[in-house]
């Protein structure tokens, strides 16, 4: 597991490679950083977490490839959880760069992936998926019931498994924010309704990630990555208040 002033030193060549000032990546990567050791203390198992999505989650826009990866593995372990990345794929510098991000993958194709590895029974899946049906316009009336149906074949298939779904980040570059927003307001509300009925599922939002912390308009930069490291990072501890993860 990269120690986190390894993390910082990534950060820092990203600075060089996109021109980020260093003052900005200095201040979210010590956002939100209050212990949870409290709480997480009485975890002392390894967590196999599945990073599953599209480019976002493989880590493209970030010159390392380490995606959220790499701050959300660092900021559980200072706080004393110890995580296994699993997945098909691997991208990203960073020792444990194993995920299931593809890219260009919708929601339907997403699921398809995950198929091959719920046999494995994570802990935790952090869920991002929808930007390429965005994209494409690809039933998007639908598209957030098709996502909420992965987390439900999920949970069929893998009951003990906890899915933190993301909100999609901004799209500025297709012009495509409106339905950035009409999807991730209707996602946000079958996922609380999901987890009000007892199902494990924690929704994450990234309305911190801005359109000035993406690389090329659709995925995030260095920065952009760090925050959704932590947003994911606060929805595991969400989890955890919530007796979803022991």
């Amino acid at each position: 597991m990269r120690p986190p002033f390894l993390l910082y030193a990534l950060l820092l060549f990203s600075h060089l490679a996109w021109g980020i000032p260093i003052s900005i990546i200095t201040t979210q990567s010590t956002l939100n950083t209050r212990s949870f050791a409290s709480n997480n203390s009485h975890i002392t198992q390894t967590i196999t977490v599945l990073p599953l999505g599209d480019s976002i989650t493989f880590g493209i826009g970030s010159n390392d490839f380490n995606s959220y990866r790499q701050f959300l593995q660092t900021r559980l372990a200072d706080d004393g959880v110890d995580t296994d990345f699993i997945g098909s794929v691997k991208s990203g510098i960073m020792t444990d760069n194993d995920n299931e991000g593809h890219s260009g993958a919708t929601i339907d194709q997403v699921s398809a992936f995950a198929d091959a590895v719920l046999s494995q029974r994570p802990q935790v899946i952090t869920l991002l998926a929808g930007t390429n049906d965005v994209i494409l316009n690809r039933d998007l009336a639908n598209a957030p019931n098709r996502l909420i149906q992965l987390v439900d074949k999920i949970t069929l298939t893998s009951p003990d498994t906890t899915v933190l779904v993301g909100s999609l980040t901004p799209l500025p570059f297709f012009n495509r924010q409106g339905a950035v927003d009409r999807f991730n307001a209707a996602l946000q509300g079958l996922v609380l309704s999901k987890a009000a009925a007892g199902q494990r599922v924690v929704w994450v939002s990234m309305a911190a990630v801005l359109n000035a912390d993406l690389a090329d308009g659709v995925h995030p930069n260095a920065v952009g990555y760090v925050k959704m490291g932590q947003a994911w990072a606060s929805g595991f501890f969400s989890a955890v208040e919530n007796g979803l993860l022991k």
